[in-house]
């Protein structure tokens, strides 16, 4: 097979191409068979051949081609024709737009990866194509789509390839219902290309199944990746959009991105090691599920969000390490290790963990953890390893095999959580006796198998509100740990204690309830320096207050009934406790009980006592002995009568109840605290969500934090103490303010620790600050009649009382902004008081003094127009409107003459619709019961002037056209008028009443030409001329398609084409003899199919009503082993399809003048030109000629 086919030179039949402005032809189905017995044999050939949408159907076969395709065709493979570009190039080029193929195999390509030309099985390089139904195998690239839009790929089968499909560079492309299998790198590649859709393709046993790399706005559906390495895998790819996709089997990930904004729903993960996994921030997850993978959900970017997803039977359900992520309704269950793992800060909303090893995992600070339910698993429900300041509210842990909560942390705050039937409630530590400062406030801990509530190792927590009951061993077990405040809670119905503390001290328990527990009440061991004051102990079957080896503390205002004993104290301590103001009922055995008999002991009621109070003051005469010891102790002043038993309501764990106090605050204004402290509201942010609010002491800035609403805020002291602690319940955008509840103070020294804010009432409010920004200032006018609207402002929420002259008008109740409107002024001077009244009684009050005025004369002003002296032109329309600032009748006097009267107005007009000539008075006179007042235009109306006439189109008054041409003439006039057109002194067209008027000329005749248009009304006359000149028209001018000097091989086939500037008759001349004429035509082509030896002179003439022109080639056509080189003046690139028979360089042009010698080759290793001696086939050669010349030479040609 002969190569350098594209060198060949064509001669032989004669062909006429005609192409002419009558339409196009319909395609052509055009057929390939490389057994014969179609139209050609070779794909390429059909495509020289073929037209513009033209139908290539080719037939099964091998075809060992590199098939271009450069026109816009359909190539339909019949039977799965196999394209063999046996190991060099791409088997299939697609170079022009809007291309079908469709059922072709490809293989063999070469092995470059040069970039945008690597080899391929198909490679694409246009728009707008389609290929499908192809096969694509051990290729380079399977199928390469490079600088290329908008085209579809779909339903191929692309395997074995070092790459399937490779996108560089190509956007909107569309990957669709591929099968993409066992390619060594990926299945397909999308490099640096956006706005990809990639929909239902199958990729397995590749490497990367799908694999983005700075290719962002991806939407990829319905696909599956299944036994890759990584199944899909986004690199630097941003805001893609991946639904309904699954991956399984995969050796590492089954999706994976590193990219940003990306979105992940409704996928789902299996049999991989990471499911789902994401590094790039701002992800969004939803609705997705991932099992059996070592890891579910793995997120490590920042701002992720992650709502709806199920995560069962792996190792870890969700595993984030990325700061700042949200998630929302997730479900992990049946995990072996962990349900949910958090590393970083992270917020998690009604999410669900069961059956899984551990629920949830935290092991960071600062998350929030709303409603989420851990139930059924084997180790811990939610377990907090070494986090501080974290928020956790409404969390339900139930039936897990451990405890529901164990925290080992500080600064942690658990609020209305409930946790029940576990192993064990909630066990914190904090690894040191002094360190802790945990809240727990208004959780429910009931029927769990060990303690409801176990501190170890942990101070400074502050326990309120809680209520822990039914548990089999103690409600609260503290053990060694210090500075403990334990306020408020119910410990009933426990297998064992109520409250245990262990190896404690400087612990105060305030305000209990212990009541229905199977063992002791209270209970402390190896405790000193422990308050336990206002507590309500009742129904405990052994001892009320059991105190062993513990002393230096307080008892004080505690009721002990119903128990084998009341207060016993075993082996104290050295260190004195002292017992006053208890009470001790319905006591079995002993109400008071003390062995060594070293602590005081006075002022508790006994109802045991049988002594008498002779003189009334609520005292026994005689003391009370205290069993159990040999000394004597007594009470010396035990009391007659007992404390009043009041049970106070314990509904704390109301779904819609917090406790504690709650106050609203303007930002900008601070709210007092105890002990120098004060909160200061600062800037809310645009969606009304979070507020950035300042902690003062004394008032310098201390901390500062955003906080969002539901969230609660903490503030810890010097010693690690809890001192301020509050939830953000609302904002009101309206007028700048938020609501904080659940707020508590405590005060700062850690013995002795004191609530000192625990309700509303306990604020110190100052006295309310009140503000007038309407009218700001405090003396005001009016004038009677008027209205008026007074507003307040005040920097609490406080109700606000409005008092006029004395007499209480009405009060807005609970606002920080309120109204009074006054619609009638009543004439005198007023004094209008508002008084600000806050929940604390504190008021202030300010006042406006408010003087009203009899009214004055009324005032005009003159509207529209505003100036007093105005001009039209006669017959001209106008409207005057004038203004009034009072309610008047207006009475209209033109020139003398009353023409209009308004009543009742401040705004009245007067219409005139045709201006007459003069100057005029216009005058308007206002009255009511105030008085007058006029005012008045001077009018004056002037004649109209003639009207003006302008050149619209053209604009020049001086025009050139050629002969035959068409031209439209448009002029416009300022007024009405009639107008005329006149031709070289000759009437053509009138137009009457207009402003604008067009003539139109459709065949310039030659010659100089005036045109005038003349315009004419009642006000005048005018006229303008364009002055037009007209040229007779060229001859047409021929260009030819091919340059003048054309070589060609003997028996090749040659096409040659001109085209003239102008519709004219083309004769071709062969040699001097004429072959045809073509008519009317702009195109013409004259075809030989067949050349023969010899130089001929191809000569076409075009002619034309014009004139007439010609134009030639030189055809020189040689023998097959005859080379013809043309050169053109200058530098040549030349290479030869021979090997010429004398190669010598000086032979072969040294007899040619034209041609200067050297010549020179490019040596590709030194990257220098050189000169040579030498001439070889299909090499590449410089060489400069002084003029237009060629050099014949004979050769051998190249043959496979």
């Amino acid at each position: 097979m002969v190569k350098n086919r594209a060198l060949r030179v064509f001669a032989g039949v004669v062909v006429a191409i005609l192409v002419l402005a009558v339409g196009s032809a319909s395609a052509a189905a055009i057929t390939v068979d490389d057994s014969g017995g179609a139209d050609y044999l070779s794909i390429q050939a059909a495509i020289n051949n073929a037209s513009v949408g033209d139908v290539i159907e080719v037939q099964s076969g091998t075809y060992y081609e590199n098939v271009v395709v450069n026109k816009t065709l359909s190539l339909v493979g019949i039977g799965m024709p196999l394209i063999n570009a046996s190991g060099s190039g791409t088997a299939m080029t697609i170079t022009t737009d809007d291309c079908t193929i469709d059922g072709f195999n490809v293989t063999g390509s070469g092995t470059d990866w040069n970039g945008g030309d690597a080899d391929s099985g198909i490679k694409i390089m246009s728009d707008d194509n389609t290929v499908l139904n192809c096969i694509a195998q051990s290729n380079n690239y399977g199928v390469y789509v490079f600088e290329s839009e908008n085209n579809t790929i779909e339903n191929n089968s692309v395997y074995s390839n070092t790459e399937g499909i490779y996108l560089l560079y190509s956007h909107n492309n569309s990957l669709i219902s591929n099968n993409l299998s066992s390619n060594t790198n990926r299945g397909a590649y999308i490099s640096n290309s956006d706005n990809i859709s990639v929909l239902s393709n199958v990729a397995q046993n590749n490497d990367y199944g799908i694999n983005w790399y700075i290719s962002g706005n991806s939407t990829v559906f319905n696909n599956s990746a299944t036994s890759n390495n990584y199944g899909m895998y986004l690199s630097s790819s941003e805001n893609c959009n991946l639904d309904n996709n699954t991956a399984y089997g995969n050796t590492n990930h089954g999706i994976y991105s590193d990219s940003s904004g990306n979105i992940f729903t409704n996928n789902t993960a299996y049999s991989n090691i990471y499911g789902l996994y994401t590094t790039g921030s701002s992800s969004t997850l939803a609705n997705n599920i991932a099992y059996s993978n070592k890891y579910g959900f793995y997120t490590t970017g920042s701002s992720s969000t992650l709502t709806n997803n199920i995560a069962y039977s792996n190792r870890y359900g969700f595993y984030t390490t990325g700061s700042s992520s949200t998630l929302t309704n997730n479900t992990a269950y049946s995990n072996t290790n962990r349900g949910f793992t958090i590393h970083t800060r992270s917020t998690l909303i009604d999410n669900n963990a069961f059956n899984n090893g551990y629920g949830f995992w935290i092991e960071s600070d600062y998350n929030i953890l709303t409603n989420n339910t851990a139930s059924d698993n084997a180790n811990y429900g939610f377990y907090i390893y070494i986090g501080d300041y974290n928020k956790l509210t409404k969390n339900t842990a139930n039936s897990n095999s451990n405890y529901g909560y164990y925290i080992i942390g500080n600064y942690n705050t658990l609020t209305k959580n409930n946790v029940s039937d576990n192993s064990g409630g909630i066990h914190l530590t904090s690894g040191g006796a002094s360190r802790g400062s945990n809240l727990l406030i208004q959780n429910t801990i009931i029927n769990n198998s060990n303690y409801g509530i176990y501190l170890s190792y942990s101070g400074i927590n502050i326990l309120m509100y809680n209520v822990v009951s039914n548990n089999t061993n103690t409600g609260i077990y503290i053990s060694d740990s210090k500075y403990n405040t334990l306020t408020n809670n119910v410990v009933s119905n426990n297998t064992n204690n109520g409250i245990y503390l262990t190896s404690s001290s400087d612990s105060t328990l305030t305000n209990n309830i212990v009541s229905n527990n199977t063992n002791h009440g209270i209970y402390l061991s190896n405790s000193i320096d422990t308050k336990l004051l206002y507590n309500l102990i009742f129904n405990n079957t052994n001892t009320g207050v059991y105190l062993f080896n513990s002393g230096g503390g307080a008892l004080a205002n505690n009721t002990i009934d119903n128990s084998n004993d009341g207060i016993y104290i075993d082996q104290g301590t050295t260190s004195q406790s002292s017992i006053y103001n208890n009470t001790l009922l319905n006591i079995s055995n002993h109400g008071a009980y003390d062995i060594k008999g070293l602590n005081s002991w006075h002022s508790n009621y006994y109802d045991d006592y049988n002594g008498i109070d002779s003189n009334n003051d609520g005292i026994g005469d005689s003391a009370y002995y205290i069993a159990g010891n040999d000394v004597g102790l007594r009470d010396e002043t035990p009391l007659m009568q007992p404390h009043q038993i009041i049970i106070p309501d314990n509904d704390y764990n109301n779904e819609n109840t917090y406790l504690g106090a709650s106050f609203t605050v303007k930002a900008g204004t601070a709210i007092l605290l105890y002990e120098g402290y004060s909160l200061v509201p600062l800037q809310f942010d645009v969606s009304g969500e979070k507020v950035w609010f300042e902690l003062r002491m004394n008032g310098n800035r201390i901390d500062d934090e955003v906080l969002e609403i539901g969230s609660y805020f903490s503030y810890v002291g010097s010693q690690n103490q809890l001192i301020l602690t509050g939830r953000l319940d609302s904002i009101s955008q309206a007028d700048n303010s938020m609501k904080m509840d659940s707020f508590y103070q405590f005060s700062q020294p850690l013995t002795n620790r004191e609530i000192l804010i625990g309700d509303t009432s306990d604020i110190p409010y100052p006295n309310p600050t009140i503000t007038l920004p309407n009218p700001s200032s405090s003396l005001v006018s009016d004038i009677e009649g008027d209205s008026r609207l007074f507003t307040m402002n005040v920097n609490q929420v406080s109700d606000v009382t409005w008092i006029l002259d004395g007499i209480t008008l009405y009060t807005n109740t609970s606002v920080t902004t309120a109204s009074y409107y006054n619609g009638s002024a009543q004439l005198g001077t007023h004094n209008l008081t508002v008084v600000a009244e806050n929940t604390n009684r504190k008021t202030s009050q300010k006042n406006w003094t408010w003087t009203v005025t009899e009214p004055s004369a009324p005032s005009i002003t003159l509207s529209s127009p505003s100036s007093a002296s105005i001009s039209d032109i006669e017959g001209d329309s106008r409207t005057f409107t004038t203004t009034v600032d009072q309610v008047v009748n207006v009475t209209w006097i033109l020139d003398g003459n009353t023409i209009q009267t308004n009543t009742s107005i401040q705004t009245a007009s007067y219409y005139n619709g045709s201006a007459k000539v003069g100057i005029h008075n216009l005058t308007i006179f206002a009255e009511n019961v105030n008085g007058t007042d006029q005012n008045k235009w001077t009018w004056t109306v002037t004649e109209p002037p003639a009207p003006s006439i302008t050149h619209s189109s053209p604009s020049s008054v001086s025009i050139s056209d050629v002969e035959g041409d068409s031209r439209t003439f448009t002029t416009t006039v300022d007024q009405v008028a009639n107008v005329t057109w006149i031709l070289d002194g000759n009437t053509i067209q009138t137009n009457t009443s207009i402003q604008t008027a067009s003539y139109y000329n459709n065949s310039a005749k030659t010659g100089t030409h005036n045109l005038t248009v003349f315009a004419e009304n009642t006000n005048g006359t005018d006229q303008k001329k364009w002055t037009w000149i007209v040229a007779a028209p060229p001859a047409p001018s021929i260009t030819l398609s091919l340059p003048s000097l054309v070589s060609d091989v003997e028996g090749d086939s040659r096409s040659f084409t001109a085209t003239i500037d102008q519709v004219a008759n083309v004769t071709w001349i062969f040699d001097g003899i004429i072959l045809y004429t073509n008519t009317s035509v702009t195109t013409a082509a004259y075809y030989n199919t067949s050349a023969h030896e010899g130089v001929y002179n191809i000569t076409i003439v075009a002619e034309n009503a014009n004139g007439a022109s010609q134009n030639k080639w030189t055809w020189t056509v040689t023998d097959p082993n005859l080379y013809t080189m043309q050169l053109q003046k200058g530098w040549n690139l030349v290479s030869t399809p021979l090997t010429p028979d004398t190669p010598s360089v000086n032979t072969l042009f040294g007899s040619n003048s034209d041609v200067i010698l050297p010549v020179y080759s490019w040596n590709t290793a030194n990257k220098q030109y050189y000169d040579v001696s030498t001439i070889e086939i299909s090499k590449g050669y410089w060489i400069l000629a002084l003029n237009d010349t060629q050099v014949t030479f004979a050769g051998t040609s190249y043959s496979e």
